[in-house]
């Protein structure tokens, strides 16, 4: 008898050391198989798992702000080729049809000559049709992605309202991000109708730095609400979340993504009033650190919305706060016990910063031409995105937080198992 219990109780004791083993080295093994397994149980009847839900969901708002990202990085070359004015005509269904023969073009040619803007690219040489046909299409790319944009956002969103596979928290957003996608085409065509605006006292054709500014900031605004609830579909929101030094890098991100959205509105005065063309050297205002004609409106303010001095100077100084704010976050990121895929995403962001400030540099001292202008838009947006991935709590901080829950699941699974 007593060698029996000898027996078990050596038994007991391998198997426990074999277990102890085991947790050690298999640990996220069994982690990855309690996901496993609650995911097979997730689902009843043959329908999608709430994961695949939020999938699909991350698919479409991802997909949504990307587009809308294309269409403002197509409406800047549209601005820069001076294209926008080329359509005179506001038409949803109708205009999206292009000329097919010589006789619609021609038609096409001779409203848009009874505007201001033909007459003032005809005053050194009259625009020939094949001219005209290169600007016209410019901004027919840019109607069609930008309704493109609205209907891949559009369609999905009815499809998962109607199915009750919208989540709740994703409702406000989404209605909020339709009605920013009606004022949108609403203020595109208002802001067209500024320089299409003929007469005597609008004889130089121009759209209006208020509207097109409008125009951008809504598409910002857009573009972040997209992608903001994209992330918050990857990866939800734990209270769990706790890194010592990170709540510094959150505040830095955020400041950089504030910065850089400043940075982009006030772009846009820059290409309302055609500012990148009145100082074209660098680091100086034509070797004076403050322009001479820096503040000559009154009243004062009327300066930092009319004076194309003063727009190139707050864009420049905006700049300069981007990329130190940038630089403070990838300092600060840099000391944090952060994983690979984070370090990437701070190292990529810092370095498009540098670039993009030195495009913005070479676009001015080469008098903007519309390669490098467009070229200047890309990573601005780039580095947007890159930044929202860092340092808010829908970016870097979800990355660490999945490895947490992985390791909080494995001990939990280890524990349950009965290994100590």
């Amino acid at each position: 008898m007593m060698a029996m219990l000898t027996a078990m109780s050596s038994i007991t004791r391998t198997q426990l050391i074999f277990f102890q083993n085991f947790s050690v080295k298999n640990t996220l093994n069994i982690a990855r198989f309690c996901h496993f397994r609650q995911f097979l149980h997730s689902g009843t009847n043959g329908k999608l798992t709430k994961g695949a839900h939020r999938k699909a969901e991350s698919v479409w708002l991802f997909t949504s702000a990307g587009m809308v990202s294309a269409t403002i990085i197509i409406g800047g070359v549209t601005r820069l080729t001076e294209s926008g004015l080329s359509m005179v005509d506001w038409r949803v269904f109708r205009e999206m049809m292009p000329p097919i023969t010589e006789e619609d073009w021609l038609v096409e040619f001779e409203k848009y000559k009874l505007y201001p803007d033909y007459k003032q690219k005809s005053s050194y040489s009259e625009m020939t049709l094949g001219e005209f046909k290169a600007i016209w299409v410019m901004e027919y790319a840019h109607r069609m992605l930008a309704r493109s944009t609205g209907l891949v956002f559009a369609v999905p969103a009815v499809y998962f309202w109607l199915r009750g596979r919208l989540a709740s928290h994703l409702k406000v957003p989404v209605l909020t991000a339709g009605t920013l996608f009606l004022s949108q085409a609403l203020l595109g065509w208002y802001m067209v109708k500024s320089g299409l605006e003929s007469g005597e006292a609008n004889s130089h054709a121009r759209i209006s730095q208020y509207r097109l500014t409008a125009h951008l900031s809504l598409a910002v605004g857009l573009y972040g609400l997209l992608f903001w609830y994209g992330l918050s579909s990857v990866f939800p929101p734990s209270a769990n979340y706790s890194i010592a030094g990170m709540k510094r890098l959150k505040l830095l991100s955020i400041l950089s993504v504030v910065s850089t959205s400043l940075t982009t509105i006030s772009g846009g005065f820059v290409a309302g009033l055609n500012a990148g063309l009145v100082y074209n050297s660098w680091p100086k205002f034509a070797n004076r650190w403050i322009p001479t004609d820096l503040l000559t409106m009154n009243p004062t303010w009327l300066n930092f919305f009319d004076n194309p001095t003063t727009v190139q100077f707050v864009h420049r100084n905006l700049a300069y706060m981007t990329v130190a704010l940038v630089t403070a976050t990838w300092l600060v990121g840099c000391r944090l016990p952060l994983n690979k895929r984070c370090r990437r995403i701070l190292h990529a962001v810092v370095t498009i910063a540098y670039l993009q400030a030195a495009i913005g540099v070479g676009t001015l001292l080469h008098h903007v031409p519309v390669s490098m202008g467009a070229l200047h838009q890309i990573p601005a947006w780039a580095c947007k995105v890159s930044r929202k991935r860092v340092g808010q709590s829908d970016g870097m901080a979800r990355i660490h937080l999945i490895r947490r829950r992985r390791r909080r699941t494995a001990r939990l699974c280890a524990t349950r198992i009965g290994v100590h």
